[in-house]
Order: structure tokens, then C-alpha cells, then sequence
């Protein structure tokens, strides 16, 4: 285990997207123009007409995993997740009429009527992201 402490909230971000907008790349457009390197997503709620996500299969190394694509309106309730290095990695709870899923946020999601998020940035922070012996990423503090 590992942990990082800093004092420091910089600017909070909100951002709304429209029907038709990109949900990640939006979101992450944002976070260039606004030369955000670290930042916490504290709150997202929308609406999709596209929804593309990764979860995991497996318990083993490496993760199988699976990508889905949903076509059709899904009611976004919450999504939260980092912002390191300038990269964010954000998951999600969403439903559709019949079924309630969770993932990774994943390029291609498409607002059907709005979606609004926020960042909070985190001052002080010098963070990124490397793999273990695993594969997998992890954050720690840039040497």
C-alpha cells in the first residue's frame, strides 16, 4: 500500500456536454486546455445514446477483459476516477431499462441530452502512473 498527501485544492471544473458531445474525449479536451496534471472527478451525471465500456473477467494475471458497446438511452448515476499525469481513468455506474452495469469509461461515449462533470485539481502533486511486475498501473509519485 501506498499514499500520498498534499494540502493543496486548486480550481474546481465543471464542464457540460450536450447531446452529440464526445464524453471522454470532451472531458478530456478539457483537462489540455486547462493544463490540468492531477485532479479528482468528485461527481458526473448524464445521459447516453452510446455507451462504451471495459470490465474485468478474471481474477488471474493478466485481466482478461471485456469491451461492450451499448446502443440506446443509459441513465449515467455516478462516475468518479483520477486525473494523473494529465490522464484520466474514470468508472462508472449506469443503467439502461433492463439492467444496471458498472465499468471503465471508455472512448465513444456519446451524450443523448446532457452530462456534467467536475474536477477538482490537485495542487503539490507530482504523480503518474507505472506498471507492476503484473501489468498493472499504479500510482506513485514521479522519481
Amino acid at each position: 500500500m501506498r499514499y500520498f498527501e498534499k494540502g493543496k485544492i486548486g480550481r474546481v471544473i465543471t464542464i457540460h456536454m450536450s447531446k452529440g458531445d464526445l464524453v471522454l474525449e470532451s472531458i478530456k479536451d478539457v483537462i489540455e486546455k486547462a493544463n490540468i496534471k492531477n485532479a479528482v472527478l468528485v461527481s458526473g451525471i448524464g445521459t447516453t445514446s452510446r455507451t462504451v465500456f471495459h470490465r474485468v473477467l478474471t481474477t488471474g494475471f493478466p485481466p482478461e477483459e471485456d469491451f461492450i458497446t451499448l446502443d440506446g438511452p443509459v441513465e449515467l448515476s455516478a462516475v468518479q476516477g483520477l486525473v494523473i499525469d494529465g490522464n484520466p481513468h474514470f468508472h462508472f455506474v449506469f443503467s439502461t431499462l433492463d439492467q444496471t452495469y458498472s465499468g471503465h469509461l471508455e472512448p465513444g461515449c456519446v451524450t443523448l441530452y446532457l452530462m456534467e462533470v467536475v474536477l477538482v485539481e490537485l495542487l503539490d502533486y507530482d504523480l503518474t502512473r507505472e506498471k507492476d511486475e503484473n501489468g498493472i498501473a499504479y500510482v506513485t509519485e514521479k522519481k
